[in-house]
C-alpha cells in the first residue's frame, strides 16, 4: 500500500482501524473492514516519515491518496490527533 502526498510517496499499512461511520445513515459500526462507501478514521504507520499539515489549515499538504493495490484509490485527509 502507498501513501502519496503531493509529490512524496510512502510505503504504508493501517496500523489500526478506530471508527467507521455508515455514510448514509451516519451510525457508527463495530466491525473490523471498511466497506465500500463507509467513512472511517484509520491510523497510518509509513515506513518513512512524511511531512504533512492539518487540513483546515494548508490544504495542498493536508491531503494524500491512499493506494491500494492498482485500481483502488481513497481521497483522505489529515487531521489533528487527540
Amino acid at each position: 500500500m502507498k501513501l502519496k502526498l503531493t509529490s512524496t510517496e510512502a510505503e504504508c499499512h493501517i496500523q489500526s482501524i478506530d471508527k467507521i461511520i455508515d455514510a448514509s445513515t451516519l451510525e457508527e459500526k463495530k466491525q473490523d473492514f471498511i466497506a465500500r462507501n463507509d467513512v472511517a478514521e484509520i491510523t497510518i504507520r509509513t515506513k518513512s516519515p512524511i511531512a504533512f499539515d492539518n487540513y483546515d489549515r494548508i490544504v495542498p499538504t493536508g491531503r494524500f491518496t491512499l493506494r491500494i493495490g492498482r485500481s483502488k484509490v481513497t481521497f483522505s485527509l489529515f487531521s489533528s490527533a487527540g
